[in-house]
């Protein structure tokens, strides 16, 4: 008997369970993604976008100005006009008077730097780690879990097929409306080098906002756009 029990030991030792494959890095997922977005990716530094943009409660133009070093001023609309550069953050008021920018909004405006998160998450977000593999709609998409300004969880979702940005699920901190917003990426253009998305998909709660990029520019924004201004 004592016999028998070393044996089936002896094989136990030697088949041991089989482990789960453990997902991919989030760094290696969040470098083919720039390898994606094409070999001029690395070398940008500044994106100039404007986007008219339908909403449930009617159309209005966006505009984002965003620099690699984390520099932003964002207008949407005739809502809000702000930006973030190297004192803080600001924004105009309803009398057009510049005021701090309260941590809430500020996510607000990192939340519209569509075309930088997606070429580079690291500029805007923290601690990425990969979750695994869901689908972002009906795409199969691989998971980087970071964290935003206010160390809320911000899913970045890469294409399986070819680790293309998809989208992201971020947090909405200002207290009005649903607290998950989706954002989906598609109409993928290549323009001097990188792969830059035409339209964006906002869903906010029951509310759809749809993006159209009108202007596209790549490192043509000078120091001068980032000042407060109101």
């Amino acid at each position: 008997m004592r016999r028998l029990i070393a044996i089936l030991a002896c094989l136990s030792c030697a088949a041991p369970a089989p482990r789960q494959e453990e997902a991919p890095e989030a760094r290696l997922l969040l470098e083919g993604a720039e390898r994606a977005l094409g070999p001029a990716a690395p070398g940008i530094r500044t994106l100039h976008t404007l986007a008219d943009v339908t909403s449930p409660t009617g159309s209005f133009r966006t505009e984002v100005v965003a620099h690699r070093d984390g520099r932003v001023r964002i207008v949407l609309g005739a809502g809000l006009r702000a930006g973030i550069d190297e004192s803080g953050g600001w924004k105009c008021d309803s009398d057009a008077r510049q005021v701090t920018l309260d941590p809430g909004t500020r996510t607000v405006v990192r939340g519209h730097e569509l075309h930088m998160l997606a070429l580079a998450p690291l500029t805007r977000l923290s601690d990425p780690v990969a979750v695994g593999d869901t689908l972002w709609g009906s795409e199969p998409v691989h998971a980087v879990a970071l964290r935003d300004d206010l160390g809320a969880r911000a899913t970045m979702y890469l294409r399986v097929h070819d680790t293309l940005p998809a989208g992201f699920e971020l947090v909405n901190h200002t207290g009005e409306g649903a607290r998950r917003v989706e954002l989906y990426f598609s109409d993928w253009v290549e323009q001097t080098g990188v792969r830059l998305f035409r339209s964006a998909r906002f869903v906010h709660g029951g509310n759809v906002f749809d993006y159209a990029f009108t202007r596209l520019e790549v490192n043509g924004a000078a120091d001068a756009v980032f000042r407060a201004e109101c």
